[in-house]
């Protein structure tokens, strides 16, 4: 039977080495990644953000809880007003044509983050996570994450979805250079941490 005391077990455990430090600077980061604008792709409305390398960052480096609050934070101040989202939007953008990407954000940093906490339960070989990085990154943040902004996308504009789909593959390229650059990254940070420790 799920109580209250349950429920605040739960939670006091979900938080417990939460960081804020990172929270914030992972945050800070999304926005900044959103200010930056994008690059246009022909044949569709999204374009190249910065932003999808900051999730990837963010399922790499954070814990669940962590990456869950930093990108659920960065929505929340989109639709309070701010324009933190790719070319300066803010509210209507959730509704847009880049709807999907946006709120695809969530549930593709969940699935990357937990296919990377399953790769390292499962082996301590450097050569085999970093490979299970990458292939946690391309479903989770891009196979993923594809699929719901083009769909939601199709939708919005009543566009075909196989003719936005075949114009987002323009991002595929950026998208996994994003993917190496963030492991190699995360992989720095790991190395310098453990040094410092020694």
């Amino acid at each position: 039977m799920f109580t209250s005391s349950n429920l605040y077990a739960f939670v006091t455990k979900a938080f417990k080495n939460f960081s804020v430090t990172k929270y914030a600077l992972f945050t800070l980061l999304f926005i900044a990644a959103g200010l930056a604008g994008k690059v246009s792709i022909p044949g569709t409305q999204v374009g190249i953000t910065m932003q999808t390398f900051v999730l990837m960052l963010v399922a790499l480096n954070l814990s669940q809880v962590e990456a869950v609050s930093v990108v659920a934070s960065y929505i929340t101040v989109g639709a309070l007003g701010a324009p933190v989202f790719s070319g300066g939007m803010s509210t209507a953008a959730l509704l847009g044509p880049s709807s999907g990407f946006i709120w695809g954000f969530l549930p593709a940093v969940v699935i990357s983050h937990a296919l990377i906490s399953a790769i390292r339960s499962l082996t301590s070989s450097s050569v085999l996570r970093t490979l299970g990085y990458f292939v946690a990154l391309i479903i989770g943040c891009m196979i993923f994450l594809y699929s719901v902004g083009v769909s939601v996308q199709s939708v919005v504009t009543g566009m075909s979805w196989t003719a936005l789909m075949t114009a987002s593959l323009g991002f595929v390229t950026f998208d996994i250079i994003k993917a190496v650059i963030a492991i190699v990254v995360t992989l720095g940070i790991g190395f310098i941490s453990s040094a410092r420790k020694h």
